[in-house]
């Protein structure tokens, strides 16, 4: 739902073909601002096609995380996601020997915070 000012009413038809309608009732819809923004990535190759990346979660509000992965650090794609206080992924079937950019956001219904420090893992 968009933030803002809302009034809504409820109309009820009875079997008869009565209609009523409730009084109207002020709603407000308020999100929560975009959660703080990870720190402190670091990533590892455990072997030729699977890299180890961890964070500190800094943020109180999120719904999760989101993985980006880059092949030169400037094309981010979304790779995956993990839930609230989770704070390492394990990513698995890459190219053997690829070297692969990440950073990490975390997102929540108000939005996604800014990106991560990046990393690179050869």
């Amino acid at each position: 739902m968009t933030p803002g000012n809302y009034t809504l009413t409820a109309r009820a038809t009875d079997d008869a073909g009565a209609i009523t309608t409730s009084a109207p009732v002020s709603v407000t819809v308020i999100l929560p601002s975009p959660p703080a923004a990870p720190s402190n990535l670091t990533g590892r190759a455990l072997s030729r096609t699977v890299d180890a990346l961890s964070w500190t979660d800094r943020s109180s509000n999120e719904v999760g995380f989101k993985i980006e992965r880059s092949n030169n650090g400037k094309n981010f794609n979304e790779i995956g996601r993990v839930s609230a206080n989770v704070t390492s992924i394990t990513i698995s079937g890459l190219s053997p020997g690829a070297k692969s950019y990440y950073r990490v956001r975390v997102y929540n219904t108000g939005g996604d915070s800014a990106a991560s420090n990046t990393v690179l893992v050869k």
